[in-house]
């Protein structure tokens, strides 16, 4: 596999969703292209040939969470929408081939028409609102590598996904069901809470929010000693109608719960 195929594929496996994509030809390119009135980057073409247009909506989440300042891809477009989208800008040598979640797209400029087609452009954003559009990525596959080497949400969510902490032997979690906070601020604003109202002898681990539920990570060798101070400090009857909290070993993946007290259902990260 070729470094370009690595990265197309990465990105694909980790952020597609839904059925598998109808594949573009040769041809739809090449319409694309007599439309449109340029050459398309090869990048580009080889993508849109081995996988379509993909639909990606779990990165805009990742981003969010995870501060970074990419600008989220949510949909690849279709033939006939990237010769919609490139009219609407109305850019010469301009094409559209993704959006993100605010109608924005992802384009490249300043296409030449002449042989031979670029190996690869530089990716820009026209903004909809203003008209305007700003560079994001110096090239389409770097473009791509940017989103695949964002962390995961979810890397504590298997214990070979990341070295355990070497000074804890338990993992711990404190889940919520994703609805239960109304806002991002409100979750990080309970983390914190989380984390003031633990003995130093415990490492509050941050959270990941998604797949209905938001999860609160802590590393500690006395499990229920964080129920104990959860409870004293933060455990309203609001909270405590709706959380759970269990633990595993850092070497293995069997959940032992703690909350609700005599709780017969299998811990999981998804809500139940």
């Amino acid at each position: 596999m070729t470094p370009q195929e690595q990265i197309h594929t990465a990105f694909v496996e980790r952020f597609h969703k839904g059925e598998s994509t109808a594949l573009i030809s040769k041809d739809d390119i090449a319409y694309i292209e007599a439309t449109s009135g340029v050459l398309l980057p090869k990048a580009y073409c080889t993508f849109l040939e081995q996988f379509g247009p993909v639909y990606t909506p779990d990165i805009l989440d990742i981003v969010v969470l995870r501060k970074s300042p990419i600008i989220a891809v949510q949909e690849f477009l279709t033939p006939a929408d990237v010769i919609e989208s490139s009219a609407d800008i109305g850019i010469k040598g301009c094409v559209a081939f993704a959006n993100d979640c605010s109608g924005n797209v992802f384009c490249f400029k300043r296409l030449s028409k002449a042989e031979p087609s670029l190996h690869d452009a530089p990716i820009w954003l026209f903004d909809h609102e203003t008209g305007k559009t700003s560079k994001v990525a110096p090239a389409f596959d770097t473009w791509l590598s940017n989103f695949t080497q964002l962390q995961p949400l979810l890397q504590d969510r298997s214990p070979d996904a990341r070295s355990p902490h070497p000074d804890y032997l338990y993992q711990v979690v404190i889940q919520f069901p994703a609805t239960f906070f109304p806002d991002q601020t409100s979750i990080e604003a309970f983390g914190e809470r989380i984390a003031e109202c633990m003995p130093r002898t415990h490492e509050y681990d941050g959270f990941d929010h998604g797949s209905g539920t938001t999860n609160y990570f802590l590393y500690s060798n006395t499990p229920n000693a964080i129920l104990t101070n959860f409870r004293k400090y933060l455990g309203t009857n609001k909270v405590e109608k709706k959380v759970r909290i269990a633990y595993r070993s850092v070497d293995h993946d069997i959940w032992s719960n703690l909350w609700p007290k005599r709780d017969i259902r299998p811990f999981d990260y998804s809500y139940v």
